[in-house]
């Protein structure tokens, strides 16, 4: 059996609206008359479009056609892929031994070869490939099987493998994280069709710092995945494709995969140095940089400051800084950011927006200081709305302090978290809508650019405040003490946020 990832279709793609499923090469032709891949699974496309991204880097540099950015530049404008770069690359990868078979005896796809001094013993479900299937700890989902044993079709583990590698994240047992540790935002330009998504979503050779590794892409390395093998460097290629799982499928006769080889793969150890260009980097509190993650029950909207223009606290994904050297008339920026929330080696959720963030904030320093400054406003109001609401509570159990917790911290109520969800569903919208639009226009050539835009923030967040606070309380009782409490807490609430607009005043 074999399954050759260049042509078999395992890619879900859009064209013309439709649904359908192409190989590597197929995609690649036809990537400027598709909209987008999409899979069922969110992780999955980002997964296989950063897996194109180093097909292409690596195929265009190697035929020295992507060392600067005026390379990328035209290749873009060129609207669509050189098949002939493609089918050269092809060549000269199998010309080095490398297969883009699944089942190669030697060199399997992104895979290893069975070892028996390795892999021997250490065949598992192929349910660990998947990351929102129930396995072990990981029981956010649940799924029925008719015959008491998953089974997965070769093009369902392929994507699977991909997403495992891109996504891992510590659990416990010897398995790390992928390359940028714990799962990460990662981002992509969304562009009119594929192929400038994936152009967008490049980089040239002078776009990235200085590499101090040469290893390869993943499929043209000579080397099998070593358990726990450490790597104090990486180049982009290797970062793209990087293997912190060694992985063999085994197929069954039926041409199904139920079982795999799996063990601990590779392990980077110099995330200090090392830059992906489809994160952000932040400084967190301890002044500290790493990459920006998702949060549970947190919109990707409320950091959207992390890929303004770099500045001392963020440094901005290097291919949205690149953005407008190749749509210069474009007002806003479409932005994917795809993510998983873990916790002890538990997936918790998936994070997936799509944004259309004006272009300007992205690169004028002015307008990214002052969005910045407003998402920090809004997310203070919230932490003061929560702060009321929870004494609001307490005073009407008419218990003691001690007897209120029985630990060092509350857990929120639903009543809590319901409030503050309102209340960020409401600016969520008034953000990307009105916001955006109010600050993307803003004439920072006026000295006064700025009040408009401060007004309209501090006029819209004390409005849905407030408004959340007074249907929070309508849901409580209306005896004596439940009224003096709510206006007590009204009261409290209204001094916060005016503590906050004063404050406002002196920034």
């Amino acid at each position: 059996m074999s399954f050759n990832v260049l042509t078999e279709p395992w890619i879900p793609v859009i064209k013309d609206g439709k649904g359908l499923k192409m190989g590597i090469l197929g995609v690649l032709e036809h990537a400027h008359e598709l909209s987008e891949v999409l899979c069922s699974e969110i992780l999955e496309t980002y997964s296989i479009q950063r897996l194109l991204i180093a097909f292409l880097i690596d195929a265009y540099q190697s035929a020295g056609k992507l060392e600067t950015i005026a390379d990328r530049q035209d290749l873009f404008y060129s609207g669509r892929f050189d098949m002939q770069v493609i089918h050269d690359y092809v060549k000269l990868c199998e010309s080095e031994g490398t297969s883009f078979d699944l089942f190669d005896e030697k060199r399997p796809f992104m895979q290893n070869a069975f070892d028996p001094e390795i892999d021997t013993g250490k065949e598992t479900k192929a349910t660990k490939l998947f990351l929102t299937l129930p396995s072990g700890n990981n029981h956010i989902h649940f799924e029925h099987y008719d015959n008491g044993i998953p089974a997965f079709t070769l093009e369902q583990c392929l994507r699977g493998l991909l997403t495992a590698y891109c996504f891992a994240y510590k659990d416990g047992r010897g398995y790390v994280s992928s390359i940028n540790g714990q799962p990460c935002y990662y981002f992509l330009i969304r562009g009119r069709n594929l192929f400038e998504t994936l152009v967008l979503s490049m980089t040239a050779k002078s776009e990235i710092s200085e590499q101090v590794c040469n290893m390869p892409v993943a499929w043209r390395q000579t080397d099998s995945v070593t358990p726990g093998r450490e790597f104090p460097a990486v180049s982009l290629l290797a970062a793209y494709t990087w293997q912190p799982r060694r992985v063999g499928l085994i197929q069954d006769d039926d041409g199904l995969i139920r079982n795999v080889y799996l063990k601990p793969g590779h392990v980077f150890t110099g995330r200090q140095i090392w830059r992906d260009p489809h994160t952000a980097v932040c400084m967190n509190k301890k002044g500290e940089y790493s990459t920006l993650t998702p949060s549970e029950d947190r919109a990707f909207w409320r950091d959207v400051g992390s890929l303004t223009t770099t500045s001392g606290r963020n440094v901005q994904p290097t291919i949205i800084a690149q953005y407008r050297r190749f749509i210069e008339d474009s007002s806003v920026c479409p932005i994917e950011a795809f993510g998983m929330v873990t916790d002890q080696a538990s997936l918790i959720q998936l994070s997936y927006d799509l944004l259309n963030i004006p272009s300007q904030l992205l690169e004028e320093v002015e307008k990214a200081d002052r969005l910045n400054k407003d998402i920090s406003f809004i997310e203070d109001i919230s932490k003061s709305l929560k702060k009321v609401l929870k004494k609001m509570e307490h005073s009407l159990e008419n218990k003691p302090k001690t007897q209120q917790t029985g630990k060092k911290k509350d857990k929120d109520s639903q009543l809590v978290n319901e409030t503050v969800q309102k209340y960020f569903a409401a600016i969520h919208n008034y953000v990307i809508d009105e916001y955006f639009n109010l600050l993307g226009n803003a004439d920072t050539f006026n000295d006064n650019w700025q009040n408009a835009v401060v007004a309209s923030v501090n006029e819209k967040v004390k409005s849905e405040t407030l408004s959340a606070f007074n249907e929070a309380k309508s849901s409580l009782g209306t005896n004596a003490r439940q009224l003096q409490a709510q206006a007590g807490s009204e009261v409290a609430l209204r001094k916060e946020l005016k503590k906050h607009l004063e404050r406002r005043k002196n920034k």
